[in-house]
């Protein structure tokens, strides 16, 4: 896996490092709590997206986090474009598009709100759907994330921290040109797949 991310053995020992002081309970798998309380994510909104984000990288039945899951959602979250990155978190379906169910998550963790609610809200639905079939494509939802950049303010937020926590900008900022300039626009699955 370690070669399929491009990461060395140096970047697995950060990681490592990392791993080690957020499982307070030294069992080799982080639960959320732990996540959470390491990073001091406690206000709601970011705490809605964090267990969104979260639940993607679960794989075992104890809904915690092993070393192996960890190192690659890590890596995927952190050098995967972040409109991308939410996008495919509300994809719930993978359809490449977000039905009004999904889109409705999205507006849920930015304003606590959900359609039906707030006529100001579907509106922007409605306009953000600029082929009118009902669904936000990815291109569309780009589109809507450059005019309200606060819909990424969450993911922002926990990326950055996470990014200050291991190996900080510089290092990530060279992952990110590395992951455009070989994987392109491979997802997660698809890298290790290949």
């Amino acid at each position: 896996m370690t070669s399929k991310l491009h990461l060395s053995e140096e970047d697995v020992k950060h990681f490592w490092k990392a791993f080690c002081q957020i499982d307070t309970s030294k069992n080799n798998f982080i639960a959320l709590d732990e996540f959470q309380n390491y990073y001091r994510i406690h206000e709601d909104r970011k705490v809605f997206f964090l267990k969104m984000a979260y639940s993607r990288t679960v794989t075992n039945k104890h809904r915690e986090v092993n070393f192996f899951d960890y190192v690659s959602h890590t890596w995927d979250y952190l050098t995967l474009d972040l409109s991308a990155f939410v996008f495919q978190l509300y994809d719930k379906d993978g359809s490449q598009s977000l039905n009004r169910d999904e889109y409705s998550k999205i507006a849920e963790c930015v304003y606590g709100i959900k359609f039906g609610e707030n006529k100001i809200l579907d509106d922007q639905l409605k306009r953000s759907d600029a082929d009118g079939s009902g669904q936000i494509s990815y291109s569309e939802f780009v589109e809507l994330t450059k005019r309200n950049q606060h819909i990424n303010r969450e993911a922002f937020y926990v990326q950055d921290a996470m990014k200050q926590h291991i190996g900080g900008e510089k290092f990530w900022n060279k992952k990110i040109e590395d992951r455009k300039a070989t994987m392109g626009n491979k997802t997660l699955h698809q890298i290790l797949k290949s």
